[in-house]
């Protein structure tokens, strides 16, 4: 019997839909065992309720656990929980009155992944759905034990679009030390996932879905429809689901980010990933998988296949 992924998934769900299908995916992987979830940006306490709540109706006592509030940049404070939920930061689009009932845990979200990780060094998988903040403090808190990871899956960066992409871009400076941390990874940015595209009959599909453990996903898409007016795009699940499937084409590339503010004509270039072409510059710099391209339909079908009733 092949032996489970142990993962850590890492996000800023309750703003875009994606989180909460990568988040519904896993739990319907039988391989992957789930370990605990942490929250990032703004009001991490509102995500962490969030999927504390998916988690409750899925029947899944994992814990989540709050972690930073502001980029890198802004600030080294840790939160108490209770304290960011009286500040209420930012008031997050999916949170729901019936989520407020759910427990998240008090250890702080850098604390609980180092932990984690001592604990079963080389075994942890990471998937970073959100910007990279926590596991940039993570790095810089405890190097050796941060680098005892055993692979990090990335949704984020843009290599071949000059577009930005919001994980990257929201804290650059955490990308950059993430990308050249020195742990495998894989990343799947913008320029690959946004042609992941959900399409109509997949969209009626999940609005049908009708048990206990999808109602709120269903409600979060009708949400989210609603406002946006389109077929969401499947970011973060393509990087959930290539932990158990590969649905991509890989180069694998020593690799930078970029993190100035400067605008070249229409462009914004912080966040942007570079790759790095002087070989005395590289030969330092651990290279880095990153997809380019992305059997779309395939993965739409498996994603399909996990989401389910």
């Amino acid at each position: 019997m092949m032996e489970k992924i142990k993962l850590i998934i890492d996000t800023d769900i309750g703003t875009d839909i994606d989180d909460a299908f990568a988040l519904q995916f896993v739990l319907n992987s039988p391989e992957i065992e789930l370990l605990g979830i942490t929250t990032v940006y703004k009001n991490v306490y509102q995500r962490a309720k969030i999927a504390k709540h998916m988690l409750n109706l899925n029947h899944k006592d994992v814990g989540v656990y709050c972690g930073k509030n502001l980029i890198l940049k802004e600030s080294e404070e840790i939160y108490d929980t209770k304290d960011v939920a009286s500040k209420e930061l930012f008031q997050i689009e999916h949170y729901l009155d019936e989520m407020e009932t759910a427990e998240v845990e008090k250890e702080h979200a850098v604390d609980f992944i180092l932990r984690t990780v001592a604990e079963n060094p080389y075994e942890i998988t990471l998937l970073a759905i959100g910007n990279l903040t926590n596991l940039a403090a993570a790095f810089k808190k405890d190097p050796e034990t941060f680098k005892k990871i055993k692979k990090i899956h990335i949704m984020g960066g843009s290599l071949f679009d000059e577009r930005c992409e919001w994980n990257f871009y929201c804290d650059a400076d955490a990308a950059a030390t993430v990308v050249q941390c020195g742990v495998p990874m894989q990343i799947y940015g913008i320029d690959v996932a946004q042609m992941c595209v959900l399409t109509p009959n997949d969209l009626d599909y999940y609005w049908n879905l009708k048990t206990d453990k999808n109602f709120v996903l269903t409600k979060m898409l009708k949400k989210w429809h609603n406002k946006h007016k389109r077929e969401p795009i499947m970011y973060d699940p393509l990087a959930a689901a290539c932990l158990v499937r590969e649905f991509c084409e890989y180069i694998e590339v020593p690799l930078m980010v970029e993190t100035e503010t400067i605008e070249e004509s229409r462009f914004k270039r912080r966040g942007l990933l570079r790759v790095i072409c002087s070989d005395s510059a590289s030969e330092n710099i651990p290279k880095v998988k990153i997809g380019v391209g992305v059997k779309i339909e395939e993965f739409l079908a498996f994603l399909r296949s996990r989401i389910y009733d």
